[in-house]
């Protein structure tokens, strides 16, 4: 008991000392984000310890416990991001917003940029915007097997990594092109990111592509397994990624997960590049695409050789 009331007196006295700073803070957030932020702390500290820990249906892949974790750590990364998008807002530039708007979802942010291709003068500031919020989805995918499956890290950190640092060397060289022009941008249209209604789509997304994997790996083997991460890939990397990391853990072999999980990386990559030729013309897609193909090329070459 003596412990546990000098860590609650410390708890406090830290709170108190952090009025004035935590009251600025929340002076700054919309009442939507303050209530989206008591859904976080309801999903994650009311329903996840209430459900259980263990499989049902068929190859017992539906674990209530397992893929509301998921869909809890999903949330947190992306509401933690738009806090600081919130927190921070755009007089560092379109960079900064692009970086952790790429956090909360690097497709949606590559939409909202590629918009934006008709200001001509923003043209090598946009293409280092594209390039930085695309790479993040390399570290957002180590991050997720980290934390799920830490076994699968050894093969999957060059690969990812080689192919985050190409498309962030591309992006500081379009940075230093633009110079100043990150002055002139405004801030993207972002949305609260934590809905209780795209959470539980995110569930049921997961649900559905833990039984493919699983009925993909019994029916069809290994080319079953690539085949739904490149399906899976092209809308969401999240969801596959934490379905193969957890599936690696059960009865799935490491080296078809890893090679999963960048077959979805890939493919999501793929479609950025494809969204950013149709919606950003061909100016910005020949100041992208080099960078997004030679960083896959490397990362593949590492995986495989």
């Amino acid at each position: 008991q003596a412990p546990l009331a000098a860590a609650g007196a410390v708890a406090v006295a830290l709170l108190l000392g952090l009025k004035q700073a935590l009251h600025g803070a929340l002076r700054r957030l919309s009442e939507g984000e303050v209530l989206g932020a008591l859904k976080l702390l309801f999903i994650s500290l009311v329903l996840l310890p209430a459900l259980p820990n263990q499989g049902y249906g068929p190859w017992q892949a539906f674990n209530p416990y397992v893929i509301w974790w998921m869909v809890v750590l999903i949330a947190a990364i992306g509401f933690a991001a738009y806090v600081a998008i919130r927190l921070v807002g755009t007089r560092h530039g379109l960079l900064i917003t692009a970086l952790l708007g790429g956090i909360v979802s690097s497709t949606a942010m590559t939409l909202t940029l590629a918009r934006l291709h008709g200001e001509r003068r923003l043209q090598a500031l946009l293409a280092c915007g594209l390039l930085a919020t695309s790479a993040l989805m390399f570290p957002r995918v180590l991050l997720e097997v980290g934390l799920i499956n830490p076994a699968l890290l050894a093969q999957l950190f060059w690969p990812l990594t080689a192919a985050a640092l190409v498309y962030s060397g591309g992006a500081l060289a379009f940075y230093r092109l633009a110079g100043r022009e990150s002055d002139e941008s405004g801030e993207p249209p972002l949305k609260n990111p934590f809905e209780l209604g795209p959470a539980l789509r995110f569930a049921a997304l997961l649900l559905l592509i833990l039984f493919l994997v699983e009925g993909a790996r019994r029916w069809l083997g290994d080319a079953g397994v690539y085949l739904v991460a490149l399906v899976s890939g092209l809308a969401d990397v999240d969801a596959i990624t934490l379905s193969l990391a957890r599936s690696a853990q059960l009865d799935l072999d490491q080296q078809v997960a890893v090679r999963g999980i960048f077959l979805a990386a890939l493919s999501n990559s793929l479609v950025k590049a494809g969204l950013i030729a149709l919606i950003g013309g061909r100016q910005l897609a020949l100041r992208t695409a080099p960078v997004m193909l030679g960083g896959l090329l490397l990362g593949a070459a590492l995986l495989l050789f």
